[in-house]
């Protein structure tokens, strides 16, 4: 009988255990459930930020905050509690109710601080118009950014002081992830709210500032885009903008000495003349650098110190002008985001192929239009941004700032342009490519870039297959169009595109081995700031395709997703590349 009544006993116990254990896991899939659909809902927002106007991100915003506020409020239960006390899962059911408290305020509160902002941006409070920023609009949205900065590091803080190391392998790796992306965003915030208090200083609220505003020309290619050719100089006074100086790079002359002293690495690699021609200062990938040269050469020539350099190419402005509609540059010519890569960057070679006045003259016009255009206010504002970001994506706008406290605002981010040197765990592989024909020719090449992390050593070292191929689409009867586009070289190889490409290896890392066409080839090596670089020339006839493969290890643990950039072209270039890790 005792024993019976211990069995029935044991089997009530094992029931409630079963039944508890069955509620435990139901508010487990409702806590991943509600998590989930919250980075659902967070991802949602990181697009309607980018894509869409203004109203649409306000409604994700708020089911956000309902989902980590129903994924905490379960936590809270009775069973979660529970949970919590269990000898070998307790950890897990801790750490995951720590994150959903840490970042319930984000959700709710500083989150929708940033779509009441975004809301603003696209209804075009922060645009221009009538050649003015209003810098009363900017200083009514920086106090709502700032509260959203404030949020967001809290939130941080409270995550940082999870202890994920008690969770179990999945928990814990699903939670570093929300931790990463928490911190990017926090990263993110907090710089754009630095941004919008300085802005109006930078928009010469306290005395003109001067700036610099260059267009990269793709046809002729240079690392961060092409030669450095027609320019601006911008005066902002009071939110005002103002063009003051049109030129040509081409037009500086030759500086002689050097505009800068050149480093023993960018001798190696790129000579002097990176600081004794304009169009050369980009040589190298580092935009801080190229800015600097810039900034001397233009005081040197002008007898003007500037407070920043921005650089855009044909196909960002192309992109501009998909929001702002075509301009009339001359009674019989209109530019338009369907033609203005081609005009600026080969019809106006062919029309006055020897006539280096005529060709400056229309840059300067076609410069000129675009900006009053942009300038007017008559842009859509959400197309606007939407364009802008793609160009940023690609590496096609970029800014430096002479002041270090207010380029400090843009360090680390696509915009700044840096060369990528210490990354921690994250491996950095950079391709970039220089003309060396002096002609236009780049506008017909077609380049498509593959990388593929094809090892991970026992010391997190990896290893990138990085596979380019380049086609020249020039026509075959290249030199019938003239001296402005296949330049003026002679002899067998005229018409022909001679292209310089430079591979950068992460920090610690190194290129492996070089293989054109099949063969392998010996590695001509340098260092760049620290980092280990490969070259190697290629020459391309007209209808003519290569394919290079360069092998490239990190350096030791780098174990992380790595990425991938690259010198845009004419062509949609994709850059900044995540690169799955194979770790």
């Amino acid at each position: 009988m005792a024993r019976r009544y211990v069995l029935a006993a044991v089997g009530t116990l094992g029931a409630v255990v079963l039944v508890l254990a069955i509620w435990m896991i139901v508010d487990v899939l409702r806590v991943r459930a509600a998590l989930n659909d919250a980075r659902t809902q967070a991802n949602d927002l990181t697009e309607q930020f980018k894509v869409v106007g203004p109203g649409g991100e306000n409604q994700i915003a708020a089911q956000l905050g309902r989902d980590i506020t129903k994924a905490r409020k379960i936590t809270e239960g009775p069973m979660w509690s529970l949970g919590e006390k269990l000898p070998l899962l307790g950890g897990d059911f801790q750490v995951v109710a720590e994150a959903a408290s840490a970042i319930e305020d984000v959700a709710n509160v500083g989150v929708p601080g940033l779509t009441k902002l975004s809301t603003e941006r696209d209804n075009g409070a922060l645009s221009v118009k009538d050649g003015r920023v209003d810098l009363s609009v900017i200083r009514r949205l920086t106090p709502i950014l700032q509260d959203s900065d404030r949020v967001f590091t809290e939130g941080r803080r409270k995550f940082r002081a999870i202890d994920l190391t008690v969770a179990h392998g999945p928990v814990r790796s699903a939670l570093a992830k929300v931790q990463d992306k928490l911190f990017e965003a926090q990263e993110a915030v907090s710089k754009g709210a630095d941004a919008l208090e300085r802005a109006p200083e930078m928009l010469g609220a306290d005395g003109p500032r001067s700036y610099l505003l260059v267009f990269q020309n793709n046809a002729e290619l240079r690392s961060t885009g092409g030669i450095p050719g027609a320019f601006v100089e911008l005066t902002a006074n009071n939110g005002a903008l103002i063009i003051k100086r049109q030129g040509e790079g081409s037009s500086t002359g030759f500086f002689d000495p050097p505009a800068v002293a050149v480093t023993n690495d960018e001798q190696a690699l790129y000579g002097k003349l990176i600081a004794n021609y304009w169009v050369d200062a980009n040589f190298t990938p580092d935009f801080p650098r190229t800015a600097q040269i810039l900034r001397a050469m233009y005081r040197s020539k002008y007898k003007k110190d500037l407070d920043g350099v921005v650089s855009l190419d044909p196909v960002a402005l192309a992109r501009i002008l998909r929001a702002t509609g075509p301009v009339q540059v001359r009674p019989n010519v209109a530019l338009s985001s369907e033609n203005v890569i081609g005009v600026l960057l080969n019809a106006v070679y062919t029309e006055y192929p020897e006539d280096d006045d005529a060709q400056n003259l229309f840059f300067a016009q076609a410069a000129k239009k675009i900006f009053e255009a942009f300038t007017t206010g008559s842009a859509d504002s959400g197309e606007l941004i939407k364009e802008l970001q793609a160009s940023l994506q690609e590496g096609r706008v970029i800014v430096n700032a002479t002041k270090p406290e207010e380029q400090a605002l843009f360090a680390g981010s696509k915009l700044a342009g840096e060369l990528p040197v210490d990354t921690g765990a994250t491996p950095n592989v950079g391709l970039y490519l220089n003309d060396s024909s002096a002609s236009k020719l780049d506008f017909y090449m077609r380049r498509q870039t593959t990388v593929k992390a094809t090892r991970c050593d026992a010391d997190k070292v990896q290893t990138f297959r990085v596979t380019t191929t380049m086609k020249s689409e020039a026509p075959r009867r290249v030199t019938d169009l003239g001296p402005g586009v296949v330049g003026f070289s002679s002899g067998s190889k005229k018409g022909h595109m001679s292209t310089v490409l430079t591979w950068y290896a992460p920090l610690g890392g190194r290129v492996t081995a070089l293989n054109i066409d099949g063969r392998q080839v010996s590695v001509n090596r340098a260092k760049h700031k620290g980092l280990f670089v490969a070259t190697a020339s290629i020459d391309l006839a007209p209808g003519k395709r290569t394919s290079i493969v360069a092998t490239i290890k990190s350096g030791p643990g780098q174990q992380k997703d790595g990425v991938f950039r690259t010198t845009p072209g004419v062509e949609v270039t994709p850059n900044y590349v995540k690169i799955d890790s194979a770790c």
